[in-house]
């Protein structure tokens, strides 16, 4: 049962995360037009938020190997507070940016810390669902607080939705620190591997990992995951009210429901790749096919939004849209973190430091299309659609061929078999401290 007000209280700061990134999009209309901002300042102002977020996605995620998941979730709370408190003395285009730059570094290590700190409490059998639960929690972000927080905003403005973001993470920082721990300790996870030795990795050791085709390919598909976060954070609530012509009310309604679609997708198909796994023990069939071909998916449904006009049709195929580009960052990790446990939380977090570029030229990129087109908006959206599907579709086609888990599982590990007395199983799939198997050969 613990685990399970372990994984809620993560859902909880998945929400306030998320909300997090999604509040400048929901206030971009007044933002804009009380500090004279253009669609390409606009874009500055959402990759602002990724400027310094692979440094603390890097920084964070190692340190959380050496202190603990617990500390580092939680000084990130209080730096979200920090950052969006400060959205009352914004009085400029200048200290937007600032609060941004500083809430994005605070939340760079979010999510691989985040995983890593349920992987201490699932074991690998259950670790698709319950993490694709703690992503639903990120797609809630804008399911739940989108018409809360328009709300707010259109009655006492933007800055006050600002502080009250950051109060909500001040008060979860309070409850996470009184009330959870850091590991089950003498709990184990319901998984039928023993505890893992720690050990000292060295560089030469994470080198081969972080150069090899499934490494790269999955930093590549979760680029594409933040590609799509950007977009729909920073672009898709002026799109649905300048272009499609809907009020930020019907806005905000369309972005909660295509959130529970999403939410429900995420859920039933992660169920499905967890179930398959615990079948074949097979990273590649039950977690790469599964990401890859959303992806693609995710890629064809953004790129007929320009063509509907139905707001039902809209919100089924941005829920698609979302489970698509969402889903790889539930499973994708999984087949990496299991490759050297003992950094885990470095080898998540690399990869999603440089996925996080997406976030520094998506922006700039989208905002330009758009800015290119400003007498035709519908066509200069059309035409950054069009863009991000293109690549989704590539990146995910690269990842089915390339990714392959179990094989570089085997070859990492062959070496230490051979050098070293230490004999680790070759079916290890699983990172978590109480779910390691190392036996001694004699």
């Amino acid at each position: 049962m613990k685990r399970w007000v372990v994984l809620a209280f993560v859902c909880v700061a998945g929400i306030i995360n998320f909300s997090d990134k999604a509040i400048a999009g929901l206030s971009a209309i007044p933002i804009m037009e009380e500090f004279d901002i253009s669609f390409a300042a606009w874009g500055i102002v959402g990759a602002s938020f990724y400027w310094l977020y692979a440094v603390g996605a890097i920084a964070g995620s190692a340190w959380s190997d050496r202190i603990g998941t617990k500390k580092v979730l939680a000084i990130m709370a209080i730096m979200w507070s920090i950052a969006q408190i400060g959205g009352l003395a914004v009085s400029g285009l200048a200290g937007l940016v600032l609060i941004r730059v500083i809430l994005g570094l605070g939340e760079g290590p979010f999510f691989a810390v985040a995983i890593n700190h349920i992987s201490k409490w699932f074991p690998q059998e259950s670790r698709g669902l319950a993490t694709s639960i703690f992503t639903v929690g990120n797609k809630f972000g804008t399911t739940l607080s989108a018409p809360v927080l328009v709300i707010i905003i259109a009655s006492f403005g933007w800055r006050i939705a600002f502080a009250f973001l950051g109060i909500t993470s001040l008060i979860w920082f309070v409850l996470w620190v009184l009330l959870t721990k850091d590991s089950p300790k003498g709990e184990k996870a319901k998984s039928t591997e023993p505890i893992v030795e720690r050990r000292k990795v060295k560089w030469k050791e994470l080198k081969p990992v972080i150069l090899s085709p499934t490494y790269i390919f999955t930093c590549l598909l979760c680029f594409m995951n933040h590609w799509f976060v950007v977009f729909s954070v920073t672009f898709m609530p002026i799109y649905l009210v300048k272009v499609k012509g809907f009020s930020e009310t019907e806005m905000a309604g369309i972005i909660a429901s295509a959130g529970l679609v999403t939410a429900v997708l995420i859920i039933t198909i992660s169920f499905f790749s967890d179930r398959l796994f615990a079948k074949y023990r097979d990273l590649r069939l039950s977690r790469v096919f599964i990401a890859g071909i959303s992806i693609i998916i995710a890629g064809i449904m953004i790129s007929t939004i320009p063509a509907l006009n139905s707001s039902k049709w809209i919100v089924l195929t941005i829920g698609l849209m979302g489970a698509g580009f969402t889903l790889p960052v539930a499973l994708a990790p999984h087949t990496i973190n299991t490759i050297i446990p003992e950094k885990a939380g470095l080898l998540v977090g690399i990869a999603l430091a440089f996925a996080t570029t997406a976030g520094m030229i998506g922006p700039t990129i989208i905002g330009k299309i758009v800015d290119s087109n400003v007498r035709d908006l519908a066509s200069g959206f059309s035409q950054a659609m069009l863009l991000s599907a293109i690549l989704a579709c590539i990146a995910g086609v690269l990842y089915i061929i390339f990714t392959k888990p179990d094989d570089l599982l085997k070859k990492i590990r062959q070496p230490k078999k051979e050098l070293s007395p230490l004999h680790v199983s070759a079916d290890l799939l699983d990172t978590s401290d109480e779910a390691l198997l190392i036996k001694k050969e004699v």
